[in-house]
């Protein structure tokens, strides 16, 4: 189907001024037959998002408190944008639904997902489309993965040529309940509607002019990335960029469809591309990333390399203690592991006394907190030269240097440095690959 799928998030659907500007832009281009609605975001720093109100209607009702207060702020919104859009002959009684439904125990996930149904709802009216119920189209298996006959489903629902509106964040279980994915989930009901109507394009509206080369709060004015590959984009968002929902990247990455991230307010901006292939240059650098929040742990064994289960139980260990590891570094006679500091909070005692008798190790401790940071670009961990020149960038700046890793992929370059040097060592990397 040569259409393009666009995802408007819920700065785009605030109020019904951003709306009339999301249906000139689907009626700029005949092929934007299919759409996916958040639920209105903030309209101003001080509001509140739709789904935010939701969840605590159903906080509220779950403690067996009225949930009128709260929920007539939702009703306040939505009354709003269809009486200014002249829509919405039906919102009160559906509205009056809801919050019968919410009253009478229903899910957390049911009363979240309706910022979406009602958006999408009034949005398919005003545009004269048909709208589809994500539930009816979009099947979850209880552990929220996405099941197979998703993709025909959708396919088997859409018909060429004719306009709908879906709405986004959730689907539902084989017998019926509404499943939300997570927060953002939204990206992820684009990608498969992608999927299953072999779309051209997925076209993602939001509020910035798509993705920057580093964040914009630490990093003055840095540079946009014109295109970016699947990969290079994971990398990303694994290091800790707010880029794009990594769940909604697979289900189009598998079918070759390009994703393009695009801004609202400044339509004409082309954004940025994510494609499967792209033309990489000598000095192969696409974005930097990182984030606060890891631990370092060093583990000091004699002839490590020779016991061959030792890996195996570091990992078993783990696995008991419900942890993962985001990184491991191997020595001759030691290794060096990052886990998540929130992650083990609660229960770093017990798993440095399980590594310390399972392990038999001569030395076992915590080196303190640490930030990762990692350049990312296809084949950049096979420029040794690029490598150096960014280890003295830090050195120079007088920032230790904790780890340095190329090995894991060869499209990134990871150090890890002291968590109150973050911001510094983000601002030293920039200079050499900007």
């Amino acid at each position: 189907m040569n259409s393009i799928v666009c995802k408007f998030g819920g700065t785009s659907v605030a109020d019904s001024e951003k709306i009339k500007e999301v249906v000139s832009i689907i009626r700029s281009d005949s092929r934007r037959k299919l759409v996916v609605v958040s639920a209105p975001g903030k309209r101003f720093k001080e509001d509140e998002k739709i789904t935010d109100l939701l969840y605590k209607c159903h906080e509220e009702g779950s403690r067996g408190k009225p949930v009128s207060g709260v929920f007539s702020l939702v009703k306040e919104r939505y009354n709003e944008i269809s009486e200014n859009l002249g829509i919405g002959s039906k919102l009160r009684e559906i509205l009056e639904e809801i919050e019968e439904n919410i009253k009478s125990g229903a899910t957390a996930d049911y009363t979240a997902s309706r910022g979406e149904f009602l958006c999408a709802l009034l949005l398919a009216e005003y545009l004269g489309a048909e709208f589809v119920d994500a539930a009816d189209i979009i099947k979850l298996n209880e552990n929220g993965t996405v099941d197979k006959n998703t993709y025909n489903l959708i396919g088997e629902r859409v018909e060429k040529d004719k306009s709908y509106v879906i709405p986004g964040f959730y689907g539902s279980t084989s017998d019926g309940e509404i499943k939300v994915f997570s927060r953002g989930g939204s990206d992820i009901t684009g990608a498969l509607v992608a999927r299953g109507t072999n779309a051209s394009l997925y076209e993602n509206w939001t509020d910035v002019s798509g993705i920057l080369t580093a964040d914009p709060r630490v990093v003055q004015n840095p540079i946009p990335i014109d295109r970016v590959t699947y990969r290079e984009l994971r990398e990303l968002a694994y290091l800790g960029a707010s880029v794009f929902h990594e769940e909604a990247i697979f289900p189009v990455s598998e079918a070759g469809i390009p994703i393009n991230i695009r801004n609202t307010n400044y339509p004409d901006h082309p954004g940025t591309t994510i494609v499967k292939e792209r033309e990489v240059s000598p000095f192969p650098f696409t974005g930097l990333a990182g984030k606060t929040g890891f631990s370092l742990f060093y583990i000091e064994k004699l002839l490590l390399n020779r016991e061959e289960d030792f890996i195996s139980r570091l990992f078993s260990i783990l696995r008991e203690n419900k942890v993962n590891p985001r990184y491991i570094q191997s020595g001759c006679d030691s290794l060096i592991v990052v886990l998540g500091t929130e992650e083990i909070k609660d229960r770093e005692n017990n798993l440095l006394k399980a590594l310390k008798e399972r392990l038999k190790a001569e030395h076992i401790k915590k080196m303190g907190s640490v930030a990762l940071l990692g350049a990312v670009g296809e084949g950049i961990s096979k420029k040794p030269e690029i490598t150096s020149r960014l280890l003295n960038a830090l050195v120079d700046s007088g920032l230790s240097v904790s780890l340095v890793e190329q090995g894991s992929s060869e499209n990134s370059i990871l150090f890890g440095v002291k968590e109150e040097d973050y911001e510094k060592s983000l601002k030293a990397l920039y200079k050499v690959l900007a």
